[in-house]
């Protein structure tokens, strides 16, 4: 590999050099608190993004990956703490730690001090989608694989506990059916976006593929227009009325859709007339989002 990489020009060595000495400090720690997206002020700002031509430039442009990298924003400007969660094939590990490792960013804040912020990365490479078989053809097939493509905040691991296919068993739809259910009732996935395909595998059998939509947690609920009594009272009708919208819930449409009917009734039946809540998503990282709901009406003296 080493020798493929540094054949060529004399760029082509000085960038590898580079790449080797830094994947000896891809175990740097960064110093004092560590904190999650979600008890920042301000998030850290992706100033200059991973890289990934290295990849290509030592496997060739045909070359498919996915990874997921766990690392911290430090607060010093170096991205730290690089830990590979789940990366395919594993023998772009390196070059995609070394891309991480050059990210430049503008460090996160919290109480007007600059802070340094756990985050992660997930990179798909060449990443083409399964060339979809038909049930009919899976049936009496072995199952070889099983994969799950979109996750981000969720793990493999996790989502494989939440459905009882396995690799080895005989293909069976109506526990496909069942396992993709049970993967929309823990609520940490659009319904509307998430779907299973099934593939050709390479010795016969089928390829099982979760394509899952991940909803962001709510990290905040905010609300415009209220005074702070008001608003102290909304949140606690929505918590009456189970509304699951509430900060460290997974962002359901459908929910947000109830919450803003609850907050007209709740405003309507103490007199306000011509009552409308308005919700606003506001992104602070790839898997946390900000609720804002804008409330207009008239309240009745």
């Amino acid at each position: 590999m080493i020798r493929r990489l540094i054949k060529g020009s004399l760029a082509d060595l000085i960038m590898s050099i580079s790449i080797f000495s830094a994947f000896a400090q891809s175990d740097e720690k960064c110093r004092g608190p560590i904190y999650s997206g979600k008890d920042v002020t301000q998030h850290a700002k992706i100033i200059q993004p991973a890289n990934l031509s290295m990849v290509y430039l030592a496997f060739g442009q045909d070359i498919q990956g996915h990874a997921i990298i766990d690392a911290v924003l430090c607060r010093s400007g170096h991205v730290t703490d690089i830990t590979p969660v789940d990366v395919s094939p594993p023998k772009i590990t390196q070059f995609v730690v070394y891309a991480v490792s050059q990210i430049e960013f503008k460090p996160a804040e919290r109480n007007w001090h600059t802070v340094s912020q756990n985050i992660r990365f997930e990179f798909r490479i060449n990443e083409s989608e399964p060339s979809p078989i038909d049930v009919t053809k899976a049936a009496g097939r072995l199952i070889e694989e099983i994969d799950f493509m979109g996750y981000r905040r969720l793990t493999k691991e996790e989502i494989m506990t939440w459905i009882k296919s396995r690799p080895g068993e005989v293909f069976d739809n109506d526990q496909l059916q069942k396992d993709l259910q049970a993967i929309l009732a823990t609520g940490n996935f659009d319904a509307q976006g998430t779907r299973v395909l099934l593939d050709e595998a390479p010795r016969g059998g089928v390829r099982m593929v979760f394509d899952v939509h991940e909803l962001p947690l709510i990290t905040d609920v905010r609300f415009a227009g209220l005074k702070e009594s008001d608003q102290a009272d909304i949140v606690a009708e929505l918590r009456k009325q189970n509304a699951g919208v509430e900060k460290g819930a997974p962002l359901d449409p459908a929910k947000i859709k109830r919450a803003g009917q609850v907050i007209q009734q709740f405003f309507t039946a103490r007199g306000w007339r011509e009552v409308t809540a308005e919700a606003l998503t506001e992104n602070t990282s790839s898997t946390e989002v900000t609720i804002i709901f804008r409330i207009n009406g008239h309240r009745i003296p």
